[in-house]
């Protein structure tokens, strides 16, 4: 056994044994030294360290204290760190639990069975996908507050882009981990991850969204026959994605597009920095089939708030606007268009078709040209250079002649 003189006065780095199952770790030439409980779990029969705090904050008799009531919990053929993690969940229950401390938790309860443990596949994707797509947007939301709206917004974007595996093993995360916190009493009601009669209502068929083509876009010359078979649809979403077509946006600034943003007199729609994904405001030249779709649009908001809401006063969401793009491409034999694609129809269309520079159509995409000062110098030159350019794809897509 140690002595309180050898445990202050250590200075090669190791694993020193003080007792059964205790040990002192020291690191750093003797600058950082801690304690450790090497055991064999009772449950998953594999060796398992759990620190216990560093030295001199934990004293070698506190230490010796800890251990001893560590192995009456292995007598008990209970394993120490997962009563450590038990703990830590009763606490959560009391205090309230964010998404991604549950995720965190549950991640931490089943690794021991997914194969390869910690390091296998398993932990690994569910590690990677959830810090990639869930906790940027939910992570810090309370578990309780997680709602069927929070499911979208992960899963939608990965739909559009196409990558329909990585949405159907993610949708499956999430609801593990919300049945896991319900399980736990940290939430009730129904599972907004559910699938059957939830949110196979509103997404496109699992099968169907594994085989998207990401980005695919039309070729320009049938982007007139588009325009028509989006105007066939009477609904909102089909609106939203002609105004976004005219305007060569973004699906996220046309479902967010309000009023207060749309200067009519100046032909101008300005989309502020918070809602634009390089977080720079971006100014938009209105052409005159824009302007005409906006009135068009006026009544379905008075004129106030967001332009193109859906039936309950919010913004649409991406897959009803995807819908509405592959619903139109049907009907001109287009199959698996997308939003984005489009985008690239006009920048081919720009390239093979005009004689604008690459700059004003890379501006027009809202695409970061240049340095900080390039930028600042060429805004007001760029905004009126960009407006014969969407006037003319205005007119190019509503089928008008020169």
């Amino acid at each position: 056994m140690l002595t309180d003189r050898q445990v202050r006065n250590f200075k090669k780095d190791g694993f020193f044994r003080d007792c059964k199952n205790l040990y002192l770790i020291v690191r750093e030439e003797g600058k950082n030294r801690s304690w450790c409980f090497r055991y064999k779990s009772p449950i998953s029969l594999k060796e398992r360290r759990m620190g216990l705090g560093p030295y001199p904050d934990i004293s070698l008799a506190l230490a010796r204290e800890k251990a001893v009531a560590l192995r009456r919990l292995l007598l008990e053929k209970k394993d120490p760190l997962e009563e450590r993690r038990l703990e830590e969940l009763e606490r959560k229950k009391t205090q309230g639990c964010t998404f991604e401390e549950v995720s965190k938790s549950y991640i931490e309860s089943k690794f021991i069975q997914w194969k390869g443990g910690k390091d296998g596949t398993t932990c690994r994707k569910y590690q990677g996908q959830l810090s990639l797509h869930a906790y940027p947007l939910i992570g810090k939301k309370p578990i309780a507050e997680i709602e069927k709206q929070d499911i979208l917004k992960i899963l939608e974007p990965i739909i559009q882009k196409g990558q329909g595996k990585t949405a159907l093993e993610l949708r499956k995360y999430l609801k593990s981990i919300l049945d896991y916190a319900k399980a736990h009493d940290w939430r009730d009601g129904d599972n907004p991850a559910e699938w059957k009669g939830n949110l196979d209502h509103i997404l496109p068929n699992p099968s169907k969204i594994a085989s998207v083509t990401p980005h695919k876009a039309i070729q320009y010359e049938k982007m007139p026959n588009f325009m028509k078979a989006l105007m066939q649809s009477k609904g909102t979403a089909a609106l939203a994605v002609r105004f976004a077509i005219l305007n060569a946006s973004r699906s996220g600034e046309a479902r967010g597009a309000r009023w207060e943003e749309i200067d009519l007199e100046r032909a101008l729609w300005t989309i502020p920095k918070e809602r634009m994904k390089a977080g720079l405001e971006h100014f938009v030249t209105l052409s005159r089939p824009a302007i005409a779709l906006l009135n068009e649009a006026k009544p379905l908001s008075n004129g106030a708030g967001l332009i193109f809401p859906n039936s309950r006063g919010k913004a649409l969401s991406d897959i009803m606007l995807l819908k509405a793009v592959k619903t139109a491409g049907n009907l001109i034999d287009e199959a698996d268009l997308t939003l984005h694609g489009l985008r690239a129809t006009f920048r081919t269309w720009v390239g093979e078709e005009t004689h604008y520079q690459r700059e004003i159509a890379e501006h027009a995409l809202s695409h970061v040209v240049g340095n900080k000062v390039e930028r600042a110098y060429s805004r007001g030159t760029m905004e009126e250079k960009r407006r014969p350019l969407m006037e003319d794809w205005g007119r190019f897509c509503m089928g008008e002649k020169e």
